[in-house]
């Protein structure tokens, strides 16, 4: 069963992120920040763009707004239709004043597909801007405000007035563009035989707690000598075989992980740092490991699939389920599975190798077609390997490609056992582009119930609809 949604921004949790861009993302923004409260009305929020690839989610109170949408609200298109986007500019809630003008590209993957165009601002403030799209893939096009002089308008914090909206014509065509390692299931094989030889040995410190919550630190054995780290929130009045489980992780990069009391009383939530290092330290604390073992752990070792740090990353996700099934608390009935960024890419892989996963919820996905370039589409993160021309690849492209065939996420998706999935694409998205993460959808078998949510809006950052699909789940509104 198949259903594509359009995403509505209702409200979202305080959020804040900054990520580097590595040469091949062929991105590099200077700032990345977004702030949304809750709760917050439909149109409330502040992103703040150092460079381009990002939707603006424009504030109610700020000078200028400009924003924009396809004329399909899902962003689906046939390919070789016509991609039409939207955008509407208002200066303190009216129409802007005379000689503004918008200065728009477009792109067709990762190319531009022609030079910037610049147009006055029609009087009603409103834009078309159309697209004849030739073959099925993401369509961006990014926009940003100027004045008469021909100078970028700032919003009220001085950053400039911009959006990106994206589109993806010809959508049901996404597939994944290599195969997968002839020797995947017995790679996988070794690595969930190498984890399940270790005990858990499971032990928990209580460290915080309330009259609604007991919080635990939780340390569990993994390969290699390693742990599994993470915090555990158990409500105070839970029984035994009374609770949902929810398995949360957390997206890329070394650091503390927190808990999630989002689902209050109605959920037993554990949320895992599959990097092992303890939770709720200072910073510098951090700043060793990103400095030192997990130093740009996602491109360190892409020559030796055996050594690759997503090896034992997804053998901690898999241990972090196996050790909430040992919970009293847990009612054997349901068991979630949800994240984003690097950590929908676990949830889905982890799915792939437990049998007792009843939802996956994924916002965005990372690693998600590995060698899209191959067909023209744009490469997810961590932009594993670069082609040459004819796309042929040099020596340690090759061997990074074929470390590569056995992480790509459409190959975790094609062996998922969980009943159901509710995955989101953000059709804007540089680090997990939709393309990837479509053909990831697709590949998923039809024993399993899914949902793909769209929205042309999003860059990378996560969105409301896989919560509140979550939410819904637990029967909380």
């Amino acid at each position: 069963m198949e259903a594509v949604q359009n995403i509505k921004l209702e409200k979202q949790e305080n959020f804040s992120y900054k990520e580097q861009f590595p040469e091949e993302s062929g991105f590099v923004p200077a700032k990345l920040r977004l702030e949304l409260s809750t709760p917050a009305p439909a149109s409330t929020g502040r992103l703040e763009l150092g460079g381009v690839g990002n939707t603006e989610i424009p504030e109610q109170d700020a000078d200028w707004r400009m924003t924009g949408k396809c004329s399909n609200p899902d962003g689906k298109y046939p390919a070789g239709g016509k991609v039409v986007f939207q955008f509407s500019v208002l200066d303190r809630g009216k129409a802007p004043a005379p000689g503004c003008k918008i200065d728009y590209r477009l792109f067709s993957g990762p190319a531009p597909a022609g030079k910037n165009v610049v147009v006055p601002v029609p009087a009603n403030g409103e834009l078309n801007v159309e697209f004849p799209s030739s073959a099925p893939g993401q369509i961006l096009c990014q926009a940003k405000l100027l004045d008469a002089r021909g100078q970028e308008i700032a919003n009220e914090n001085g950053h400039p007035v911009m959006v990106s909206i994206g589109a993806v014509p010809g959508m049901e065509k996404f597939a994944p563009a290599e195969a997968e390692a002839a020797d995947f299931d017995a790679f996988w094989k070794k690595k969930i035989a190498a984890l399940s030889a270790v005990g858990l040995k499971p032990q928990l410190k209580l460290v915080k707690g309330n009259r609604n919550f007991k919080e635990y630190l939780v340390t569990c054995d993994s390969v290699n000598g390693k742990k599994l780290t993470g915090i555990l929130d158990v409500p105070v009045k839970a029984k035994p075989n009374s609770l949902p489980a929810v398995v949360y992780f957390y997206g890329k990069g070394v650091n503390t992980v927190w808990p999630r009391l989002a689902y209050g009383d109605k959920a037993l939530v554990f949320t895992p740092n599959v990097f092992g290092v303890e939770n709720r330290k200072p910073w510098p604390y951090y700043a060793k490991f990103q400095q030192g073992e997990f130093k740009q752990y996602e491109r360190a070792n892409r020559d030796d699939p055996e050594k690759y740090a997503f090896g034992f990353l997804i053998q901690q996700a898999v241990r972090a389920v196996e050790f909430v099934r040992t919970r009293p608390e847990w009612n054997r009935r349901t068991l979630i599975l949800a994240g984003f960024d690097q950590g929908a890419t676990l949830a889905i892989a982890a799915s792939a190798f437990l049998g007792d996963v009843t939802l996956v919820v994924a916002d965005a996905p990372l690693l998600a077609n590995l060698g899209a370039a191959k067909d023209g589409h744009r490469t997810p993160w961590p932009w594993f390997y670069q082609y040459g021309k004819e796309n042929k690849l040099d020596e340690n492209n090759a061997k990074f490609a074929k470390t590569a065939s056995y992480f790509d996420l459409c190959s975790f998706a094609k062996r998922m056992k969980a009943k159901e999935l509710y995955l989101t694409a953000n059709l804007a998205d540089y680090e997990a582009p939709p393309v990837g993460v479509i053909a990831a959808f697709h590949a998923t078998p039809g024993t399993v119930k899914k949902q793909l949510a769209l929205n042309p809006a999003f860059g990378h950052w996560p969105g409301p609809a896989g919560e509140k699909y979550l939410r819904g789940k637990l029967g909380l509104k």
